[in-house]
């Protein structure tokens, strides 16, 4: 195994000839505030970096907390959210360019129900109870990998437990 830190948004690791990159993706804080330009921005520059390091056709896997849900079923009111911090076009924008270069979203492939989160926040009461919540933390995989990918689930047991993170596990299996 090969373990390189790249600061404390990313971490990328060699297994078994499978690069795995973890991101922890900015916030951002709201649209029209500097921080969001510096996420699309961060976006950006993580996107010049795989294509600068990695080719598509090979096995690649990038998870992590991306702080963007990109599809209406990953919200839990997708007309109320569109256009707020995690949930703007510009944001599904970036990803759709990571889409474009070759990546695909493994719990995605497997899971087409709604209300599917891997996060509620604390400050809405009884949001697990009541489904608000969003897919923010994801699992995807260079195509080639993907195909391998054989099921994927939200882990919700962890959020369930007594002072929770406000995110819980996503998880998916491979058939390497």
């Amino acid at each position: 195994m090969h373990l390189v830190l790249k600061g404390t948004r990313l971490i990328t690791a060699t297994v078994n000839n499978i690069s795995v990159v973890n991101t922890y993706i900015p916030q951002g804080v709201h649209p029209l505030l500097k921080q969001f330009r510096y996420k699309l921005d961060w976006f950006q520059r993580l996107y010049d970096y795989f294509d600068k390091n990695f080719q598509p056709e090979n096995a690649l896997l990038w998870m992590g907390d991306f702080n963007v849900a990109p599809e209406p079923i990953d919200v839990y009111d997708s007309d109320l959210l569109l256009g707020s911090i995690g949930y703007h076009p510009e944001e599904h924008a970036a990803l759709q360019r990571f889409k474009e270069w070759g990546f695909a979203d493994v719990f995605r492939l497997h899971e087409h129900r709604a209300e599917q989160y891997t996060f509620w926040d604390y400050r809405a009461k009884n949001a697990i109870a009541r489904k608000k919540g969003w897919r923010v933390d994801h699992i995807w995989a260079t195509q080639s990998l993907a195909k391998k990918s054989t099921k994927a689930w939200i882990d919700i047991l962890p959020r369930l437990l007594e002072r929770p993170s406000d995110h819980t596990f996503i998880v998916a299996e491979f058939e390497i």
